[in-house]
């Protein structure tokens, strides 16, 4: 016999002898053990799959690339309105004419802080002559037209002018601030060499209403002298009687 042919476990002890060795037989597992053993995969809850799962790490992600488009396009926005502002103001400048470097930082001033008060000086001690020298006709008119309405009334016309001069030196430049906005809005469609012209055109002052203020301020003047000169001469007269 040869070695190959020992199926019952014999093995041979390497001197020609062998010795029978017990065959291993297999162990018999208990069905019931086994399935005690076994772990079946656990069955999950989708629900508190659905509250374990850190959602709100994902939309972190999404605000914060949503923060970030609208940064950069806010910054964009905002660089062109600041780029638009500047070619306003320096189109605001040519309607002008004098005095640009006064009124652009009151406009810029009252646009940052939202109030409507600048105080001018010339507004307040001139009034409706100051409206008309920087050629705003119209509101000349309706502000004539309201004064005179008002002066009717008989309580409340005895102080329609002090509350008119004052009004004028509070809200003088705001008036004259919508009246540039709405030039530049009419001349926004033409073209650059022609919004320029009709701004330098419509714009500016007008030296007119100046000269007439100035006539009237100097027959004022000379009717009170004319006054205090026929009363103090009416006295001497008087003392002469």
């Amino acid at each position: 016999m040869s070695d190959f042919e020992n199926a019952d476990g014999v093995v041979d002890e390497g001197f020609g002898e062998f010795v029978e060795v017990d065959a291993a037989e297999p162990e018999v597992v208990d069905a019931e053990v086994v399935d005690e053993v076994v772990v079946e995969p656990e069955v999950v809850d989708a629900e508190v799959v659905s509250e374990t799962i850190p959602e709100a790490s994902v939309a972190d992600k999404a605000t914060s690339f949503v923060d970030s488009a609208v940064s950069t396009v806010g910054a964009s926005v905002k660089n062109l309105t600041t780029e638009s502002s500047i070619s306003s103001f320096n189109e605001a400048a040519t309607f002008i004419g004098p005095n640009a470097d006064y009124y652009i930082p009151r406009f810029q001033q009252m646009e940052a802080s939202g109030s409507p008060m600048s105080w001018n000086w010339s507004a307040f001690f001139f009034g409706l002559f100051w409206m008309l020298y920087r050629k705003m006709w119209l509101y000349a008119l309706i502000a004539w037209a309201v004064l005179f309405v008002l002066e009717l009334v008989p309580v409340i016309g005895q102080i329609v002018p002090f509350v008119a001069w004052i009004g004028l030196g509070l809200f003088g430049n705001f008036i004259y601030k919508k009246f540039v906005e709405e030039e530049l809005a009419k001349a926004a469609p033409l073209a650059p060499a022609e919004r320029k012209a009709q701004l330098a055109a419509r714009g500016g002052i007008s030296w007119i209403p100046a000269i007439i203020a100035g006539v009237l301020i100097a027959l004022l003047v000379a009717g009170a002298v004319c006054s205090v000169l026929g009363l103090a001469s009416l006295g001497s007269l008087s003392d002469a009687l």
